[in-house]
């Protein structure tokens, strides 16, 4: 029994859209892993150097990456919990995300479950 569960195809699905989205609902408290998992998944396509954010403008660009970094210095920070900060981390991912968030939505209505 345990053989035939090796030859089975495993499905790849993307976890990231639905716990990017997840970030972004009312009430939702961010934690670190949250952020982490945002800004690595911004520098991941960044490195690869992502059609989506080439064609943004330079001035966006340069939006972006100061929320990425505000978003990083807010880790640093002591009182993550309070609500102000809460928001103002919700607020830098929001805008860290701009540009990707098409491909986000696309991925994730690909993976819906009915």
């Amino acid at each position: 029994m345990m053989d035939d569960l090796a030859y089975l195809p495993v499905l790849k699905l993307p976890v990231l859209p639905s716990r990017i989205t997840r970030i972004f609902e009312p009430g939702y408290v961010i934690c670190r892993d949250d952020v982490l998992l945002v800004l690595h998944y911004v520098q991941q396509k960044v490195a690869l150097e992502d059609p989506l954010l080439m064609d943004l403008p330079k001035p966006r660009l340069i939006t972006n990456f100061q929320y990425f970094s505000e978003a990083a210095m807010l880790l640093l920070g002591e009182h993550t919990s309070s609500y102000s900060t809460q928001e103002r981390l919700r607020t830098c991912l929001h805008e860290v995300l701009y540009g990707l968030r098409g491909e986000m939505q696309q991925s994730s209505m690909n993976y819906s479950v009915s």
